[in-house]
This record gives structure tokens, sequence and C-alpha cells, in this order.
């Protein structure tokens, strides 16, 4: 069923893998509640949707400042 929809199989364990990292992604704030989506009793199961959230935030920081000095980097260059 998954290969037609995706064009290919898709196992439940990969499923997993797409929820966790999508609450990390889409709401880092939020990533607490992985554990319990996954049913994972133990911390070190889930310990990487916490890292993957936390790295992601920062890259979107970091983005957003490259952003930021790019702009003022054009702002300057037309004066």
């Amino acid at each position: 069923m998954t290969n037609a929809f995706f064009g290919r199989r898709i196992c439940t364990h990969e499923f997993h893998h797409a929820t966790g990292s999508s609450i990390a992604k889409e709401d880092p704030e939020h990533v607490g509640l992985v554990p319990t989506v996954l049913g994972h009793t133990d911390y070190s199961t889930s310990e990487g949707y916490y890292i993957f959230a936390d790295e992601h935030a920062a890259f979107q920081r970091l983005e957003k400042a490259l952003n930021r000095l790019a702009l003022r980097q054009e702002g300057a260059a037309d004066s």
C-alpha cells in the first residue's frame, strides 16, 4: 500500500522516525512529547529527536542572522 502512495515500501519504523523528526522540526518546544507519542519508555530512545530539535533551531537562528547581515551589506552597497 505505501508503495502505491509513496513510490516505495515504507515500514512502520520509518513512520515512527518521521513522526519524531516532524515534531522536533515543526514544534521543537514540544519535543518532549516524542517519547509519549512513540511509546518510548527510555529517554535515550528519543534523545536523538531532542538533539535534532536543538540543532534545527540553531540552524534557523543562524540562517536569520546571515540573512540580516546580507541585507545590511546590500543596503550599504546601494548607498
